[in-house]
Order: structure tokens, then sequence, then C-alpha cells
């Protein structure tokens, strides 16, 4: 298979501005529930909405992204993306009646989550095509680092832009989203070999994977939970304005997206080992975990975020990997399964986050040392269903 290094460029440019725009309205998240005057449980349902598309169509995307390559899934995913969008900060600007509001933003949301589904597919297939299996995991780490930077840039720039205002904050976001989409504008093809786009057309089973799946599932419930209620969680600690807890929110998802970064390309350019890999990651989540539910101040919820986003940007790449080296020739498809049950546990998790902020605000965070308990029982499942872990 030839394949173009810019394909790296092209693919990385579309996930970093994923991570800016969804960072960017979890920042906002305050400013959302306060100024629109609907409640956290409501905007949980609102978010969720945009998840169903992607949770069906990503697959599909996947199967496209297999037969027609990654760079044209990609220019038409980013490009209903940045529409919906823009369309969602032109309805926040106007600031229509309660029932109006709440029947566009779905809307909008909808349209949203059918771009969304084809972009993590599409670029991981871009990434990955012309490599060696066994760096694999090093590279979707590296593709990580293009989630995370948007993750980085997005709360950074609402915390200055929010001097003009949160919708103004949120239109400068739109406006690097667009620049970060530039990158498609470059050829970059992966060409495959005959012989392969005829294997493409398989589809791959999910019985032999089910226990990484079923992982994969679980820590995003998790991290869904976290991304919702960690706005109003820091809103109540610190007793502050609206404004004030959007630049906390910020503040934390900046130091996620920091330890992210660092951690997950750093091991697995050094680690291949699964127990020592298993090590890294079990201390991220357990610590972190732990330290969420003792947290009582601003500070010590910054550090169990830390340690949390650490644990996962280890686990993560490793059972991306693994689940393609069963069938590498449809790498776009598992990627589409993997963004679909990602969706579904953001999804969940965002449910389960508005639920916690409704009934049991003082105890949101209560759930987390339950997440590296899940995570063994399911890595030790793979292990015995004999998938190639090490």
């Amino acid at each position: 298979m030839s394949f173009s290094t810019t394909g790296v460029v092209a693919g990385s440019g579309p996930v970093l501005m994923m991570g800016l725009l969804q960072s960017s309205l979890i920042t906002a998240l305050p400013w959302l529930i306060t100024r629109t005057g609907l409640s956290a449980g409501w905007w949980s349902v609102a978010m969720a909405a945009g998840m169903l598309p992607v949770v069906m169509g990503a697959p599909v995307w996947g199967r496209q992204a297999d037969r027609r390559g990654g760079l044209r899934v990609l220019q038409l995913s980013s490009s209903v993306v940045l529409l919906a969008f823009a369309l969602l900060l032109l309805v926040l600007i106007w600031q229509p009646i309660a029932i109006v509001l709440m029947v566009l933003v779905v809307l909008i949301r909808l349209l949203h989550g059918i771009g969304a589904g084809g972009i993590f597919p599409a670029a991981q297939r871009l990434v990955l095509s012309g490599f060696d299996p066994g760096g694999w995991a090093a590279r979707l780490a590296g593709l990580q680092v293009a989630v995370h930077l948007g993750r980085l840039a997005g709360p950074g720039l609402m915390v200055v832009a929010t001097v003009s205002g949160v919708p103004g904050a949120l239109a400068l976001v739109w406006m690097a989203a667009v620049l970060c989409c530039l990158t498609l504008a470059r050829p970059a093809v992966a060409v495959p070999h005959p012989a392969e786009q005829q294997n493409q057309a398989l589809r791959p089973g999910w019985r032999d994977g089910l226990p990484l799946y079923t992982l994969a599932l679980a820590i995003t419930v998790w991290v869904g939970v976290l991304q919702f209620v960690l706005g109003p969680v820091l809103a109540r600690i610190s007793g502050s304005s609206p404004e004030t807890a959007t630049a906390l929110t910020g503040t934390a998802l900046v130091i996620a997206s920091v330890a992210a970064m660092v951690a997950g390309p750093l091991v697995h350019r050094h680690v291949r080992s699964v127990v020592w890999l298993g090590a890294l990651w079990s201390l991220g989540l357990g610590a972190g975990g732990l330290q969420l539910v003792l947290a009582g101040s601003v500070a010590e919820i910054y550090l169990g975020v830390a340690l949390l986003s650490m644990g996962v940007a280890v686990i993560t790449p490793w059972y991306g990997a693994v689940l393609r080296q069963f069938s590498p020739e449809a790498g776009g498809q598992v990627a589409g399964r993997l963004t679909s049950l990602h969706t579904c546990g953001y999804g969940v998790g965002t449910l389960i986050g508005g639920a916690l902020l409704e009934w049991y605000p003082d105890q949101a965070l209560a759930v987390f040392p339950g997440l590296v308990l899940m995570v063994a029982v399911l890595a030790l499942w793979a292990g015995k269903r004999g998938l190639p872990v090490n």
C-alpha cells in the first residue's frame, strides 16, 4: 500500500476540530444552563441526542472509509459538523422562547451527530494505513494528541475570549475549527492493493473482541459522567458565578488534555508489555477515581482529573490496536464500531451525569472508584478469551 505522509496531517486536522468544538461546549455548560433557563438535566438530554446519529452512523462511515478512502469521508463529515456548530451559535445568539430553543437545539445536535460519526473512523484509517501493526498503539496515541490539542485549545480560547461574552467566544472557536479543516484541502490518499480492496468488503465479527468492545463502552460512560458534572461541581465547590465556573471548567479540561498528551504517547513509545501497561493505567484510573471522591477543593479536583486522564490515555490506544489486529483489512469498520461505542458511552454517561446533578448533586463524583474495578475485570476477560493483548 502506498501512503502519503500528508494523510497523517489530513487525519489530524478534523480530529483536532472535534476536540475543539466538544470541549468548548462543555466549558460553556454553566453559562448555557444559567442563561438559557434550561436545566442541567435537559442539557444532558440535548447533548445525548446529538450522539444518537454517531452511534448508528459511525460503523457505516467506517465501511465507506475502507472502500472509498478516508479523505472523502473526512471532507463530507467535517463540513456537516462545521455547519451544525454555526447553526447552534446563531440560535444561542438569537435566544428564542424556551420551546423553540429546545426544538432547534435538539435538531442541530442531531445534524452534528450525522457528521461527527465519520470523523474518527476515517481519520484512524488514514493514520494507520501502510504501517506495521506493532506500531498502531503508538500511532493511535499520537492521533489522540490531536484530540487533546483541540480539547486544550477549546477551553483556552473560551477562557480568554469570555471577556467578550460566551457567544463571542464560541464564534472564535468555530473560526479556529474552520482553520483545522484546511488540512483536507491537500490530497492525502492511501491507495490499497486490489486484493486488499477485496478484503475490505469483509465485516469483522463482534464476538472475538467482545471484552474489549465492552471495555471501550465502560470507560467512556465514566468519562461522559465526569465531563458533564465537572462544571456544576466546580461551581458548587468554589461558590462562583457561571462565568467564573466556566473558566474553572476550562482550566480543568486543559489540565486533563495536557496530562493525556504527555502520558499516552510517552508510555506507548517506551512500554509494550501489557503487564506494565496494565499497572500504569490501573494506577491512573484508581488513584484518579479515589482523588475525585475525596476532593474538597478545586485544586484537588484538578489532580483527580489529571490522574484519571492519564489512565484513559494509556488504555485507549492499547485496546484499539488489539482489536485491529484481528481484522487489519477492516480498520475503518473497527474504528467505526469503537466510535459508535465511545459515543454511546458518552451519551449514557451524560444522562447519568444529569441524573446525578438533579438528584444527588453532592455525591456526583462518588461513582469514580468503580471504574478501575470494571476495567480490571474486562481486561482479565480479554486475556482469558485469547485476545492478542501483548
